[in-house]
């Protein structure tokens, strides 16, 4: 099963499945202009005629999908918030905190880096204020051996010429200037791209 024309500008995704008949892709897409980002999320159907079983789960998977297809960010692990003693610093840098982790699989040497929102996408009510937000990163390419080391997301690394798998560690600092944060959950997001 190949996919079609996703945003009506000849960007093509798709892919063969190893069960078309089996299996359908519910494809979420949103589109930008001088590349396509793109969250998928690929939920298993029986074929009709099949009984259900007694189990499902869902797999999430995101990328950053250039014109030529040639790079894709899978996210292997979401990351964790640490608190710091005083409750002004949440980070995955922290006691308690877990880097976030994603592959990368690129074709060619483009360039990666990633960002943060300068908010949490949920928090207590007044939990953005007064708060600085900050992605850093580290990085290995698994086939080439190629390391980096940690530094801010906004500082872009070039990836290594034809077929390259690099493992991205990932960070989210948020800072409160004054205060302490409020009581509560709080969910941050870090965006990684290939470009």
């Amino acid at each position: 099963m190949q996919g079609g024309n996703i945003c009506g500008n000849g960007v093509e995704s798709g892919g063969i499945l190893s069960r078309p008949q089996r299996v359908r892709m519910l494809l979420h897409t949103a589109c930008k202009r001088a590349a396509i980002s793109c969250a998928f999320a690929l939920l298993p159907l029986l074929a009709s005629g099949q009984t259900a079983g007694a189990d499902s789960a869902n797999v999430y998977f995101g990328a950053n999908v250039n014109e030529s297809n040639q790079c894709t960010v899978v996210v292997n692990r979401d990351g964790t918030l640490g608190t710091s003693a005083d409750l002004k610093t949440l980070s995955s840098k922290l006691p308690g905190g877990l880097a976030g982790i994603a592959d990368i699989y690129s074709g060619r040497n483009y360039f990666i880096s990633a960002e943060t929102y300068q908010f949490f996408t949920s928090s207590p009510s007044g939990g953005s204020d007064d708060t600085t937000f900050e992605a850093r990163f580290s990085g290995q390419d698994i086939v080439r051996g190629r390391t980096f080391a940690e530094q801010p997301g906004s500082q872009a690394v070039r990836l290594r010429g034809g077929v390259s798998i690099t493992r991205v560690f990932l960070h989210l600092v948020a800072t409160r200037a004054t205060g302490s944060f409020p009581t509560g959950a709080y969910t941050g997001t870090v965006v990684v791209r290939c470009e």
